[in-house]
Order: structure tokens, then C-alpha cells, then sequence
């Protein structure tokens, strides 16, 4: 007799109810098994510049539908981007970050992400980069905001109500903004990197292939990498890829970033401007795709034009200091407000040649000359003048800011002089007021009564000077030439018998002359100006 039948009716509904239930959880363990294997693998292409809200709403939509949707495995995050503005960034990479945080995120480099394109990369759990594909470009840039002038039609409560800001906290917001930026790498790549964040500040692009070596990037590879990836790391057996743009019906692939993008156009600073109302514009975004050109122009022709009204000032009185303003030159006499103060204050007459008719006819009159950054070429009889006056004992100043115009047209005189400025500019990573091309001086030829007991000069893009005669100043050996890319000691003023040439404008300027000893240079070269022989 078997066991089965010596069981009783009630006890046989028992075990058949208890088999019943091991099938049904078995079926449903299957079933809950075929799930977890099928699903969806979403793509999110951040595509452009990152400067519109509309893209930024776009790509945090995105992120947001990814994150909340159960289907959705994993995302790939496709970028193809030169970075944006650098709050727009900081939330892409923000959202991203907490996307990964849930569900595997792996970010696929094609053709560039530089600057902030690299920064939202970071967000995800592993980024793969194509092997050719262009990576870093680490940084960030900030662009000046105008100055307002106070007016008696608006009163304000506080000397920097106007502008929000002094010119020289723009420094630190760039200071600040970068190390921001190092330190989101240093924690998302950790012990994989293999280049120091100093060099990664320099702002160099890299290959995706060198990007590896480096630790920037998890792998080399391609979408369909990507894709076999998050295949493996979800274990999914059946899946879909659906691109999140087209899932997000309220936006489409023409939001204004991305449009500008495909277009192969250059971003224009004025659009840069004008994309966003944060009242200071700073980016993580790469130099390399906006169009600063036409930015330089602007400002060129603007300080032409506000001088040419200066050229009824003429006058020669016997002993003035005659400023050159008929050569294009950039300078806004608002700039050197300081300088033309301590002239003044020492009894000197100030006059402007903004007529080039006259240029020769004053020269004869003068005690002293200044010629700052020059945009057109000095004639034949402008520099036998000009060398004549220097022989006779006429006192010249030469001053070029390599960030103003180029060198070529000062060299048109200043070669006559035996000097010669580079066209370049000094920079350096390690010793440096606030950003690396902000250099600061302590080393001084104390026979000089020009910096005879100085002890720190700061410069602002200020470049080298050659000549046959006294380097006066001298920057530390950690100094780069931009033009050579060789770090060395190098002269930014030099003085050649009764010329003195200075390869910074911005240090003699208001408010940056009140740094370090800037102040006090500025008063030794108005008594140079006024007559002593230099030696001390």
C-alpha cells in the first residue's frame, strides 16, 4: 500500500495546496527572472554648447525621465561638447552624478569634450572615449564685465552696486572656478589618474588615446562598447535602445546649443552675453570654439575712436610730456588716471598728439615721449624724429601689453632703439597672483633708481624684452615665454640709456597699480619722465 493512500482527504488538500503554491512562486520567480533580463538602455547625446536654459532643461529632463522610469537599466551618455556656462555645467553634472549613483551610467566620448563637455563626462560611473577624440582643455574663462560710470541720474547705495563685483575679485571667481573644477576630477577619477591636476590646469587638449594613459578616461572604445557594457553590467538579455530626446516629447534636437553646434559655427561673445542673465559670465567652456576676435576689434576700435576726439588737444609748450594717441593706439586715458595724476603732481605738462600732421613739429618741443601699444606703423620720419629726440636727451617711454594689439608696431621704433619686444606673453603654473599669467617679480637690478629697493612687482600678461641695454626686473626661472613654451628668467622692462620699455600696461593701471609695489614704480617712472639719469 503506498503512503499516498494511507493519507487523509484533508491531509492530501494540504500538500496539494502547498505544491500548488511552490508552482506558483516558481512561475513567478521565472517570470520576475525573464523581467529583470529585458529592458530598456537609454542614450542621452549631450550635444553643443551648454549655454541656453533651454538646453540645460533639456538634459536635466532627461536625466530626470532616466532616473525615475523602471525600464530604463542604464544610460549612455553620448558627448560631443566644447562645455557652456559654468552653472549650466555644474547642474548637468550634478543630476548626472545622482544618476549614476542608482543605475549604471557610462559617458562615450565622440570627437571632443573639452572643458565642461569633459566636466558633465564626470558625472557618470565609466566614460569611454574614441581613441581620436579630442579631451581636456581644463579651465575656465570669465568675461569682463563693463565698468558703469556713476551718474547723478542714478544714485546707489554702495561703491560696487553698480558692477557687483571689483575688477580684481574677477581673479578669484577664476580661481575659485578651477580649483571647483580639479576637484570634481581628483574625486570622480581618483587613484586611475595618472597626470597632476598643476598640468591638467594648463588647459592643454588631449588625444583619448593619451587620455587613457593618463587616467582621464576608463577605456578606449565606441557606442556599440558602450552598449555590450551596460549589457553586461545590467545582465540583460533582451533590450532595447531608445534615445531620451525623443522620449521627452516637449523638447526636440533643435534646441538653440545644439543647433548652433551642428551648424559649425563659433559661438560669438555677444551670444555669450547675452544666452544667460547671470550678471558675471564665467565658463567651463573651451576658447578654441568661440569667436573672441571679433571681441578684440570691438574694443580696439572703441578706444581708437574715444581718442580721436583728443586730437584738437595738441599744443607744443617747451617741457611737455607728449602721450602718442595718433598711432591707434589702445589705451583708454581713463586707464591711467594714477600715472597722468603723479605727472601732474610734479609739475609737468601733459599734452596728446591725436594728429599725425603734428607728430614731428611737437616732438622738437617736448621733454618726453610715451608711445603704449601702437596699431599702426611709425613712418620713416617718425622714428628719424623720434631717434633724434632720444639723442638729444629726450626722455621715452615704450610700453606694450601683449594682450592689447601686437608687437610688430612698437618693434617699428623700438628695433631703431636696439630693444625689441616679444610677441608673446609670460606665465607661470606654480608662481602666480591668482591665474597663471598674472606673474609676480622680486628679483630687481638695485643700481636702477627705477627699482631700487622694490620688492615685489605684480604684472598682467606682460611679455619679454631684448635689447642692447639694462634688463631692470627679472621673473623667476618657473617662468614660460608662450612663444618658445621654455621656462627661464625673463626681462619684462629694460632700460636702454634714457629709454626705458615696459612689457605691461595693466600693472600701471587703476585699481591694479595699487598692488604690491606697483604703485611705487609708477612714481619712479614720472621722475624718470621728469629728469633724473636712472643710475641710482
Amino acid at each position: 500500500m503506498s503512503v499516498w493512500s494511507q493519507l487523509s482527504s484533508s491531509e492530501k488538500k494540504l500538500i496539494g495546496s502547498f505544491l500548488l503554491l511552490v508552482l506558483v512562486i516558481s512561475v513567478f520567480a521565472v517570470l520576475y527572472m525573464f523581467r529583470r533580463r529585458e529592458g530598456v538602455i537609454g542614450v542621452i547625446d549631450v550635444d553643443g554648447y551648454i549655454i541656453y536654459d533651454a538646453d540645460r532643461t533639456a538634459y536635466l529632463k532627461m536625466i530626470e525621465y532616466a532616473l525615475r522610469n523602471d525600464t530604463i537599466k542604464g544610460v549612455i551618455v553620448r558627448v560631443r561638447s566644447p562645455g557652456g556656462y559654468l552653472s549650466m555645467v555644474e547642474d548637468v553634472y550634478r543630476a548626472l552624478k545622482l544618476l549614476s549613483d542608482k543605475k549604471p551610467t557610462i559617458a562615450v566620448i565622440q570627437d571632443i569634450a573639452a572643458s565642461g563637455g569633459y566636466y558633465i563626462a564626470l558625472g557618470a560611473t565609466t566614460i569611454i572615449a574614441e581613441p581620436g577624440s579630442f579631451i581636456g582643455n581644463v579651465g575656465v574663462i570669465v568675461i569682463v564685465p563693463y565698468q558703469i560710470r556713476p551718474t547723478e541720474k542714478v544714485l546707489e547705495s554702495g561703491p560696487y552696486k553698480l558692477s557687483g563685483v571689483s575688477p580684481l575679485q574677477l581673479y578669484d571667481i577664476v580661481k575659485v572656478a578651477l580649483d571647483s573644477f580639479l576637484q570634481v576630477i581628483k574625486e570622480r577619477r581618483g587613484n586611475k589618474l595618472k597626470i597632476s591636476l598643476e598640468e591638467l590646469s594648463e588647459g592643454k587638449l588631449y588625444l583619448g588615446i593619451t587620455c587613457k594613459e593618463y587616467g582621464l578616461v576608463d577605456s578606449l572604445g565606441s557606442m556599440n562598447d558602450a552598449i555590450e557594457m551596460l549589457v553586461k553590467l545590467t545582465r540583460l538579455e533582451r533590450y532595447k535602445v531608445v534615445s531620451l530626446s525623443s522620449v521627452i516629447k516637449e523638447f526636440n534636437e533643435t534646441w538653440p546649443g545644439a543647433m548652433l553646434w551642428r551648424q559649425r559655427r563659433k559661438v560669438s561673445t555677444t551670444k555669450l552675453i547675452s544666452s544667460n542673465v547671470s550678471p558675471f559670465k564665467v565658463y567651463y567652456l573651451s576658447p578654441l570654439y568661440v569667436n573672441l576676435t571679433k571681441t578684440n576689434q570691438m574694443f580696439a576700435t572703441q578706444r581708437s575712436e574715444s581718442l580721436e576726439s583728443l586730437s584738437s588737444i595738441g599744443g607744443g609748450a617747451e617741457g611737455t610730456i607728449l602721450i602718442d594717441l595718433s598711432h591707434k593706439n589702445d589705451l583708454w586715458l581713463s586707464e591711467i588716471g594714477t600715472l597722468l595724476s603723479e605727472l601732474v603732481k610734479q609739475g609737468l605738462k601733459v599734452r596728446f598728439i591725436g594728429d599725425r600732421s603734428n607728430f614731428t613739429t611737437l616732438l622738437s618741443f617736448a621733454k618726453a615721449l610715451m608711445i603704449v601699444n601702437p596699431n599702426s606703423l611709425y613712418s620713416d620720419n617718425e622714428i628719424k624724429a623720434i631717434v633724434g629726440f632720444v639723442k638729444r636727451g629726450g626722455k621715452l617711454v615704450l610700453i606694450y601689453d601683449p594682450s592689447r594689439t601686437y608687437a610688430i608696431y612698437i618693434n617699428s621704433i623700438a628695433m631703431d632703439l636696439g630693444i625689441y619686444f616679444v610677441d608673446g606673453f609670460l606665465y607661470d603654473i606654480k608662481n602666480h597672483y591668482k591665474i597663471y599669467r598674472n606673474i609676480i617679480v622680486t628679483e630687481f637690478n638695485s643700481s636702477e633708481l627705477l627699482t631700487k629697493n622694490l620688492t615685489k612687482l605684480v604684472f598682467f600678461t606682460a611679455t619679454h624684452i631684448v635689447s642692447n641695454g639694462t634688463a631692470i626686473a627679472f621673473t623667476s626661472n618657473t617662468t614660460v615665454l608662450s612663444t618658445s613654451e621654455s621656462s627661464g628668467v625673463y626681462s619684462p622692462i629694460v632700460v636702454v640709456k634714457n629709454v626705458v620699455a615696459i612689457g605691461d600696461l595693466t600693472f600701471l593701471t587703476d585699481p591694479y597699480c595699487y598692488l604690491a609695489d606697483n604703485k611705487i614704480f609708477v612714481k619712479r617712472l614720472v621722475e624718470f619722465i621728469k629728469g633724473y639719469s636712472g643710475k641710482a
